[in-house]
C-alpha cells in the first residue's frame, strides 16, 4: 500500500485539491483484499454491542467508538490509519502539515446504517470537545460488498449554496474517502437506505486535527451543522432541530 502511494503523492495531493465542490480524492482497492474480506465478516451487526444511536428526523444511524471491544481485525486497521506513516501521508495528500490523531475516536470509529437509515447533508462539529483541536481531516472506509446503486447510501458532496449535489461516491468495497472538514464540506447520505433487510452499510471513520487551523477557515465551534437540500421539507420542526443540533449532538447509548 504504502509504496504505491508514496509514488503517487505528487499526483493525489494536486487532484485533493483540484477537487470540487471541496477538497478530496477517493481511492479505490488500497487494503489488502484477504484485510478486508476479514473486517467484513467481523463487522458488528446491529445487534452485537453498544451502539450510539442517531434516530431523529435528520439522521438515522449507528455509531460506536469502543475499541477495546472491537474485533482484533478491526482494531488494527484503525490502528494501522493512526500510525506515523499512515498520518505523513494523508498530510502529504491534503498539504496539511501537523496533522494529530485523535485516540479517542470522539464520534469516529465504526458507522452503520440499516435499511431506513439516513444522514442528511451537514458540515462537521469543527472543534474536538475535549481537546479543544481543530478538526481538519476525514478519512472513510466502506466494507460493502456488492453494494447495488438503488440501495442509496452513495456519499454526497454539495456546492456551498447547496443548490448542486457536484458528486456522488458509492460506498463499494475498499473505497477509501479522504475529505478536508470546513464549514463549507457539505456531505452525506440523505435518501433513505434501502438495501435488503439483513443488509447495511458499514465503515470505518478516522478524524484528524491540527492546534489551530488557517485563519480564513476559522469559526465559533459548533457540532453538526445540517443543511437543507431544495428537495427537502422546510418545516419549523426540521429547522429547531438543525439548531439543537449545531450545539450538540442529539441520541442515546443502545
Amino acid at each position: 500500500m504504502y509504496a504505491w502511494l508514496d509514488s503517487a503523492v505528487p499526483r493525489l495531493n494536486r487532484e485533493y485539491l483540484e477537487a470540487k465542490p471541496f477538497p478530496h480524492i477517493v481511492l479505490h482497492g488500497l487494503l489488502d483484499p484477504q484485510k478486508i474480506q476479514t473486517l467484513v465478516q467481523e463487522f458488528p451487526e446491529e445487534s452485537n454491542g453498544k451502539w450510539w444511536k442517531y434516530e431523529n428526523i435528520l439522521e438515522k444511524k449507528l455509531a460506536r467508538n469502543d475499541l477495546h471491544h472491537l474485533p482484533v481485525s478491526i482494531r488494527n486497521v484503525i490502528h494501522e490509519f493512526q500510525e506515523h506513516r499512515f498520518v505523513t501521508l494523508i498530510e502529504k495528500i491534503t498539504g496539511i502539515p501537523a496533522l494529530i490523531v485523535d485516540h479517542t475516536l470522539n464520534g469516529a470509529g465504526l458507522h452503520q446504517i440499516v435499511r431506513g437509515g439516513k444522514l442528511d447533508v451537514h458540515a462537521d462539529y469543527n472543534f474536538h470537545p475535549i481537546t479543544g483541536l481543530d478538526r481538519r481531516v476525514n478519512v472513510l472506509l466502506y466494507l460493502n460488498p456488492d453494494w447495488k446503486p438503488g440501495w442509496n447510501g452513495s456519499l454526497e458532496l454539495w456546492n456551498r449554496d447547496m443548490t448542486e449535489c457536484v458528486k456522488s461516491i458509492s460506498p463499494e468495497l475498499n473505497t477509501i474517502v479522504i475529505f478536508g472538514t470546513t464549514d463549507q464540506a457539505f456531505h452525506g447520505h440523505p435518501d433513505p437506505l434501502q438495501c435488503p433487510p439483513g443488509q447495511s452499510r458499514k465503515s470505518i471513520a478516522l478524524y484528524y486535527y491540527t492546534n489551530g487551523r488557517p485563519s480564513h477557515e476559522r469559526s465559533l465551534p459548533h457540532s453538526t451543522v445540517f443543511k437543507r437540500r431544495p428537495q427537502d421539507p422546510l418545516t419549523e420542526e426540521h429547522e429547531e432541530l438543525r439548531r439543537a443540533r449545531a450545539r450538540k449532538r442529539i441520541g442515546d447509548s443502545t
